[in-house]
């Protein structure tokens, strides 16, 4: 079955504009059992209040859960509104990637016999086949579906975000507040665009990376883009770096975010019927002396050069959609 997955590229965007009507920043402790939590965010309207909520990934402990924290005046709950734990027997890394989407956008409620305007809950889990594959939890008006084991499944078309860091106007003042999740620490961070004299991490991006598997040692591949929010637009102002691992083929340019190709022997060999990805990690430093950074997952999708040229389906998928 094809499949495509694939990071959004979202930009967080956060700057200090001198206003002293922001609510304070704060942040998000993870609750109990939730290792990993932050690893993965959306942000979209779940209760049907017109404000944002927030879902939070925590991947890494049992089969992976999912938190869902309610949009407020204030900015999110401190406590989850919502959360689901996947039963290990069923699956591992729940909440690895998230996306609140209408997945029902033209399915008929059987009682009011409308469109179904509840947005769901959209995720990556690792199931059965041993593969990341989306599924997703419905919502309605008795809010998310909580299944004993696995949700409902997705179709293989389905774009999936796997962002830590996220930018939205969340408190309406006309600038773009910034939430990032800090998984190493446990917590989900929101800061306000407004807040003056912060120093905030550098804003990701992000990039849709795409590759062949005949690619060879130095041929480049795509540019990962960042800024710190404070000099934003001096050269220079982050760096990048790529985590070593015996499943990364890749290297980049620290000054420029060109990523190339290092090691062609690490990328997987595709067939007409199969998609492979390449998980890895980009730590993008501010180059000061604070030393902030933020750690971001990208995901090289490795295309099979006759099936699939033309026919990969990105981050416009969304816009397709008409998101």
């Amino acid at each position: 079955m094809r499949r495509f997955i694939c990071a959004l590229a979202g930009a967080v965007c956060l700057s200090a504009s001198g206003a002293f009507g922001s609510p304070p920043n704060f942040t998000i402790g993870a609750p109990a059992g939730a290792l990993g939590f932050g690893s993965a965010l959306a942000l979209g309207d779940l209760n049907g209040d017109q404000l944002l909520d927030l879902a939070v990934g925590a991947p890494d402990g049992d089969g992976g859960s999912v938190y869902v924290f309610y949009g407020n005046s204030s900015g999110f709950s401190q406590t989850p509104d919502w959360s689901y734990t996947l039963p290990s027997a069923s699956g591992s890394l729940l909440g690895s990637g998230l996306l609140i989407v209408n997945a029902n956008s033209a399915v008929i409620d059987p009682e009011t016999e409308a469109p179904d305007n509840y947005n769901d809950l959209a995720v990556l889990v690792r199931d059965a086949s041993g593969e990341l594959r989306p599924y997703v939890f419905l919502n309605g008006a008795n809010g998310l579906a909580k299944p004993v084991g696995l949700p409902d499944a997705m179709g293989p078309s389905t774009a999936i975000e796997v962002l830590n860091t996220l930018g939205e106007e969340i408190d309406k003042d006309g600038f773009v507040d910034a939430i990032y999740g800090e998984p190493e620490l446990g917590r989900v961070s929101v800061r306000y665009a407004d807040t003056p004299g912060v120093n905030d991490p550098p804003c990701w991006r992000g990039a849709e990376v795409n590759v062949k598997p005949e690619g060879k040692e130095g041929d480049f591949v795509a540019y990962l883009e960042a800024f710190d929010p404070e000099n934003r637009g001096v050269a220079g102002s982050v760096e990048y770096y790529v985590f070593p691992s015996p499943t990364n083929p890749f290297s980049i340019d620290k000054d420029t975010g060109a990523l190339s190709i290092a090691n062609p022997s690490l990328i997987p060999t595709t067939t007409v019927s199969t998609v492979w990805q390449v998980i890895f990690m980009v730590r993008v430093y501010e180059n000061t002396t604070d030393g902030l950074y933020t750690d971001n997952l990208v995901i090289a999708t490795v295309l099979h050069e006759k099936s699939d040229e033309g026919e990969f389906i990105g981050p416009c998928f969304l816009e397709a959609l008409g998101f």
